[in-house]
């Protein structure tokens, strides 16, 4: 039979081992709530950058829609502003030359205008001329008998 001394340092072995086995669980225990923490800690910051990321991409789509949607507003008003352009550029052309038209017509009337004033003139030159030589025969036979 085991002494007093014996049941004694059993005795306290048994009561270290169930300290031991009770800290042992106690550590299992926290280490658990810890690791749940830990795994729900995880599952948030996932669930949050799976958000984040599932805004982003929605920001980045709104964007993407947006800039092509402004590239073809652009293209829109850049297509308006030629044809305005072009239009302008047409109505130019023909005032340009319905211009020209009628300073051609201005040139070729005041040309006729010119040459019926130099016509003119040459007539009257003329008769002037005539004029004078029938004066200056009156002029020269000055006791010559009228008729």
């Amino acid at each position: 039979m085991p002494t007093d001394a014996e049941q004694s340092e059993q005795y306290e072995l048994q009561i270290e081992n169930r300290q031991i086995k009770e800290t042992v669980q106690a550590l299992r225990d926290e280490l658990e709530q810890y690791r749940a923490r830990f795994d729900s800690a995880v599952q948030k910051s996932l669930a949050a950058a799976h958000g984040e990321i599932s805004q982003l991409r929605e920001t980045i789509q709104s964007l993407r829609d947006t800039m092509e949607s402004l590239r073809f507003d652009r293209s829109k008003v850049e297509q308006e502003v030629r044809l305005a352009m072009n239009d302008e550029m047409a109505q130019l052309r023909d005032t340009v030359a319905a211009l020209r038209g009628e300073l051609e017509t201005q040139l070729a009337a005041g040309h006729d205008r010119i040459q019926n004033i130099e016509r003119l003139h040459r007539d009257e030159r003329g008769q002037l001329t005539e004029m004078i030589a029938v004066l200056r025969e009156r002029l020269e036979k000055p006791n010559a008998p009228e008729n």
